[in-house]
């Protein structure tokens, strides 16, 4: 347990960050001091492409072609906006710039064709 807490406090990932905001935000308010450090943390993972994605490479299909770090991931984005838009609600000073750069970005990934019709690719690399 010590290493699993250890490891939130250090996690770069925007999927446990993200959440971790979220819900701290949800139960002790968005201004609170937990809340403030998370988003912070959040903010400090973005991508420079204004996504969020792993921080590690991935084999998302398990066939060997690995999505590099600095793959905007839609899940990512969908966590990160789970505390981002929250927070801009609340007016946490800091957000807005962030959650506008995460929804052009996410308004610019792939389409991938599927039945019946489209949905969005897994990340921005050609290999997902």
């Amino acid at each position: 347990m010590a290493a699993d807490a250890a490891a939130r406090k250090t996690s770069k990932n925007p999927l446990d960050i993200g959440l971790l905001a979220a819900a701290i935000g949800q139960r002790q308010g968005f201004e609170s001091a937990n809340a403030d450090h998370y988003l912070d943390r959040l903010l400090a993972v973005q991508l420079v492409n204004g996504g969020f994605g792993l921080p590690y490479s991935f084999d998302s299909w398990g066939d060997g072609r690995v999505t590099p770090v600095g793959a905007a991931h839609t899940i990512s984005m969908y966590q990160a906006g789970l505390a981002l838009l929250p927070a801009y609600e609340a007016g946490v000073p800091g957000v807005e710039v962030a959650l506008d750069r995460m929804v052009t970005k996410l308004a610019s990934m792939p389409l991938v064709t599927v039945r019946p019709g489209k949905c969005m690719s897994y990340s921005d690399h050609p290999y997902d």
